[in-house]
């Protein structure tokens, strides 16, 4: 289909990607070719609307594939429009989306391959080509856990990617999971048929990449044909495909009570790692693990040849203060409280014992952001400071309005609330204004929050306005 368009008499010829316009000397009216689209829809093999499943059209140009892709509506209807014209292979499902791969016009994948069957779709200058849909089959499966190698436990809530290969070792698709609590992993959406499966797992292990069942990878550089060929059946699921994983480093110690000596159990224990950027040197969490009841923990972490440097800290523990090993206090963890600990040497293989954190007892600050008009919650964020205008803690509210700060130390803290966004409002504890721009809390009169070493105090509410419009301190 063409569209007149009007132009000022000229003589031009010219080409946006596949848009081609042409312009007369004598008239004043050009015709534009529009660029090729292919149009269709998606539907699960209930007959359901396929939403949010992306469609890809691929050209083959210079022995190299080159795509274009879209997703469904909610009616499971795509386009794919400004294409150059051409030949194109167009498929939709796959790997990780619980439905075969399925090229037009509905070759579903019989067996792992980079070839799949398709009938071409071609299109010219201004085609569009509609009716190109996909009725979708169910796929095999592959599932099974990502375990410690040492201790035999699951590596529960972690993330990880499955890479698929032929039984000629050649790359086909990959897959990125999250593990269950129990350290499952589940894939849908396989052919049937011979394949071998290498997973990644970001960490501190000895290994980046395991290939099944268990072949390391060093420098990602192994042969996947020297696994296991698995087999998937025609239908149903392949399971207990496991891999497990070494530690590379292990950092052992104790969480305690700063005063009586006793375990802290249930704390978060994190290893921060230096990370060197164009803007300096920053601190990001390595790994972490969970303190056991009497307050001792196991923490994994990579070394290296020439020695790696940790901060260990631990947090969440309230009403215990985060700390820094071996016992800086740090209400709030940021790089200037972090290079105040001590840092911890390792190298590869290493198990460093006796990296003990000693967490003083605080006191924790809960509450609520609502509408002062209608009691509604409103998404904001809640800072507390101290006494001499030091920066505590800051944290946005949950869905409800709620907050909970972490642990703080005693003693008397100012607390301000504010929205997130358009309009904006703030008020300081209890209906004070906030300060101006660059002014101390001190400067508002705010009133005092005092509090008690192993308290929760409850009902730290703020009412904002949030029709007003940079109200209190954010006034020009």
């Amino acid at each position: 289909m063409n569209r007149i368009i009007r132009l000022r008499p000229a003589r031009a010829l010219v080409v946006l990607g596949a848009l081609l316009v042409s312009v007369s000397v004598l008239g004043e009216t050009a015709i534009v070719a529009r660029a090729p689209s292919i149009s269709g829809r998606v539907r699960l093999p209930d007959g359901s609307a396929a939403a949010g499943m992306q469609v890809v059209a691929s050209r083959f140009v210079a022995d190299a594939w080159f795509s274009d892709y879209a997703l469904t509506q909610e009616d499971g209807r795509y386009a794919i429009d400004d294409l150059a014209p051409g030949s194109y292979r167009v498929c939709a499902g796959g790997i990780g989306t619980g439905t075969l791969l399925q090229c037009f016009d509905h070759e579903d994948q019989a067996a792992f391959s980079s070839d799949p069957a398709f009938t071409p779709v071609d299109v010219g200058v201004g085609d569009e080509r509609t009716g190109v849909d996909f009725d979708l089959a169910h796929g095999s499966g592959v599932s099974g856990r990502l375990l410690d190698a040492r201790t035999g436990r699951p590596f529960g809530g972690r993330a990880a990617r499955l890479v698929f290969f032929d039984v000629e070792g050649r790359q086909l698709d990959r897959a990125d999971v999250t593990t269950d609590a129990d350290g499952s992993y589940r894939v849908r959406g396989l052919p049937a048929g011979a394949f071998h499966l290498a997973v990644e797992f970001n960490g501190p292990f000895r290994e980046a990449r395991l290939v099944y069942p268990d072949l390391p990878c060093p420098g990602w550089n192994c042969d996947p044909t020297q696994g296991q060929r698995l087999t998937t059946p025609v239908s149903g699921e392949l399971t207990q495909i496991d891999f497990a994983f070494h530690p590379d480093a292990i950092v052992r110690g104790k969480v305690a009570d700063a005063q009586s000596g006793v375990g802290i159990g249930s704390a978060t224990v994190n290893g921060y790692a230096p990370q060197t950027g164009p803007f300096g040197t920053t601190y990001s969490i390595a790994w972490s693990t969970l303190s056991q009841t009497d307050g001792t923990y196991e923490l994994y972490l990579r070394g290296a040849d020439q020695g790696a440097r940790y901060y260990v800290t631990s947090e969440r523990a309230a009403p215990h203060i985060n700390a820094v090993h071996p016992d800086i206090v740090c209400p709030n963890v940021d790089q200037q409280c972090l290079v105040q600990g001590t840092r911890v040497l390792l190298h590869s293989g290493d198990t460093v014992e006796g990296i003990d954190i000693a967490s003083p007892l605080g006191a924790v600050v809960a509450g609520k952001i609502a509408d002062a008009r209608v009691g509604s919650p409103i998404p904001g964020m809640v800072t507390i400071f101290d006494r001499d205008d030091r920066h505590l803690w800051s944290g946005a509210t949950r869905e409800d309005g709620t907050y909970r700060t972490d642990a703080l130390p005693a003693g008397t803290v100012y607390a301000t609330g504010q929205t997130h966004a358009w309009p904006f409002a703030c008020v300081a504890y209890l209906d004070r204004p906030c300060p101006s721009n660059g002014q101390p809390i001190s400067s508002v009169a705010p009133t005092p929050i005092a509090l008690q070493a192993g308290e929760i105090r409850e009902a730290i509410n703020f009412s904002l306005d949030s029709e007003s419009v940079f109200r209190n301190g954010f006034e020009p």
